[in-house]
C-alpha cells in the first residue's frame, strides 16, 4: 500500500543543508559592511502559526565591535541583506543542486546599548581586530533578531466605513492599503456582502481579527501569517486549499518502529509526479499528547454559545469525562456569525491528538501552513489510532554549523483534524 516507505524512496532520498551564502549590513548612509558567511554560528527560525503573526529569525555572528556599535546607534535605520540557499545531496551525500531558500532585506530589533570600554581598552582592541586575521573577534559573538518589512507595514492605522462591499474584496483591499503586494489566500467560506459598517481604527492585524470576530471568514478558523515569501490568508484546514503555482501540495509523514531498518531515515523524497513530499521518523521522534484532558477538568468541557442578537443557545460539549460536575462556560457573540461556533469546534477536535516530531536533513519549505500533512504509522495500531490528516501549528528551526554549511534540526508541531 501506500503507506510502506519504498525501495524508490530509500534509494532517491535527498538530504537538505543550507548555506548562508552573502550577510550584508547596510547603512543608511550607502556604507556596507559584508560579514563572511563562516562568521556565521547559528541561524533560529521559528513560526508558530497559531499564536504569532510573523517568524521570529535570530541569527548569532561573530563581528567587530567597531560593526556592532555602528549597528546599535544606528538601528532604526540599518537592514542587513541575507541569502540563503538550500544545498541537495542525494543518500550518499554526493551533491546534486542548489535551490534558493530567502534573499531578502530584514530590519532588526535591539535595545539601544552603549559598548561600555574605556579608550586606551578601545584603541587595543580596534588594532587587533584590524590586524587582518579574523581569528582576533571569532569569539565576539553577537545575536540578533530579524524581522521583515512587513512588521513596520502592518502598523499602518486603517479607518474605514463600508458602504456596501464583498467580503474577500475588503479583505484585499485592507491587505492593499499596507502596501503588502504578495499573498496566498484561501476562497473565503464567508460570501455575504458587507454593508454600511463602520471599521474602528486599527492596525491592519487588529483589523483583520475584528472583521473575523464581527463576520467570519473560514469555517475553520482563520491563519493570518506573514512569512518571509509571503502573507498567508488562509483556513486552518488540513487540505491543501490555496497554493503556489507547481507547488507539491501535500507532506506524508512515514513513522516507523524504533526496531526496524527504516527507523534511521533521515532527509526526504519527493514523488516523481511532484503530488507528494515523503519524510521520515521513527517513534523515537514522536510526541503525541491530548491537551484536552486537562484542559477539559480545569476549564470545562461543556460551552454554552448565546447569540445576543437571535438569543440562540449552542452546546459544544467535550469527549472527555469529567469528574464531578461539569464546568460550564458561557459565551456571548456579537452578531449572527456560525463560523464562531464551528471554529470552537474544530479547535476542541484539534486539541485531542496533537504531535510533536523531529527530523533532520529536509526541506523546511514542506511544512508551510498551506499543506496538507498525512501522517501514517508502521505500527497497526497506532496508525489505526493516529494516522490521518494534520495541519501544521509551529515549526521550529535550528540550524547549527557543520563546516560551511548549516544543517538544519526541525520540530514540527501539527494537529489533526477529523
Amino acid at each position: 500500500s501506500d503507506i510502506m516507505i519504498t525501495d524508490e524512496m530509500r534509494a532517491y532520498k535527498n538530504i537538505i543543508k543550507y548555506k548562508i551564502d552573502k550577510f550584508d549590513i547596510l547603512f543608511e548612509n550607502g556604507d556596507i559592511e559584508s560579514i563572511e558567511p563562516g562568521m556565521i554560528n547559528h541561524l533560529y527560525i521559528e513560526k508558530d502559526f497559531d499564536v504569532l503573526f510573523f517568524p521570529l529569525i535570530n541569527v548569532a555572528m561573530a563581528m567587530k565591535d567597531t560593526v556592532y556599535e555602528r549597528i546599535n546607534q544606528e538601528s532604526e535605520t540599518v537592514q542587513f541583506r541575507m541569502k540563503i540557499v538550500k544545498n541537495i545531496y542525494d543518500k550518499d551525500f554526493k551533491f546534486l543542486k542548489y535551490e534558493l531558500f530567502c534573499n531578502q532585506l530584514f530590519r532588526c530589533f535591539m535595545d539601544k546599548t552603549r559598548v561600555i570600554k574605556d579608550n586606551e581598552q578601545k584603541k587595543d582592541k580596534e588594532k587587533t581586530e584590524n590586524e587582518s586575521d579574523s581569528a582576533n573577534y571569532r569569539g565576539n559573538t553577537r545575536n540578533f533578531y530579524l524581522f521583515t518589512e512587513d512588521v513596520i507595514k502592518c502598523k499602518k492605522i486603517l479607518n474605514l466605513s463600508v458602504e456596501s462591499a464583498d467580503i474577500t474584496d475588503l479583505v484585499l483591499y485592507l491587505i492593499g492599503e499596507c502596501g503588502i503586494n504578495k499573498v496566498l489566500m484561501s476562497k473565503l467560506d464567508n460570501r455575504e456582502t458587507v454593508n454600511n459598517l463602520v471599521i474602528p481604527n486599527g492596525n491592519l492585524i487588529e483589523t483583520i481579527r475584528y472583521l473575523d470576530n464581527l463576520k467570519g471568514f473560514y469555517k475553520k478558523g482563520l491563519t493570518l501569517f506573514f512569512d518571509t515569501d509571503c502573507l498567508y490568508f488562509i483556513d486552518k484546514n488540513a487540505k491543501c486549499t490555496s497554493w503556489r503555482p507547481n507547488e507539491v501540495k501535500t507532506t506524508h509523514i512515514h513513522i516507523s518502529n524504533q526496531k526496524s531498518g527504516d527507523s534511521e531515515l533521515n532527509g526526504m523524497y519527493i514523488s516523481k509526479d511532484r503530488k507528494q513530499n515523503h519524510v521520515f521518523a521513527n517513534t523515537n521522534r514522536v510526541d503525541m499528547v491530548n491537551t484536552n484532558i486537562v484542559h477539559d477538568q480545569l476549564k470545562g468541557n461543556q460551552l454554552v454559545v448565546i447569540d445576543s442578537k437571535s438569543n440562540n443557545v449552542t452546546d459544544i460539549t467535550g469527549e472527555s469525562t469529567q469528574i464531578g460536575d461539569p464546568n460550564k462556560h458561557i459565551l456571548s457573540t456579537k452578531s449572527q456569525n456560525s463560523f464562531t461556533i464551528s471554529n470552537i469546534q474544530t479547535t476542541l477536535q484539534e486539541n485531542e491528538c496533537m504531535c510533536d516530531i523531529s527530523f533532520l536533513g529536509v526541506d523546511i519549505d514542506i511544512f508551510t501552513p498551506n499543506k496538507e500533512i498525512i501522517l501514517t504509522y508502521e505500527d497497526p495500531e497506532f496508525n489505526k489510532k493516529y494516522s490521518g490528516n494534520y495541519r501544521v501549528t509551529k515549526i521550529i528551526s535550528a540550524f547549527k554549523k557543520d563546516a560551511e554549511e548549516l544543517v538544519g534540526e526541525i520540530q514540527v508541531s501539527l494537529k489533526r483534524q477529523k
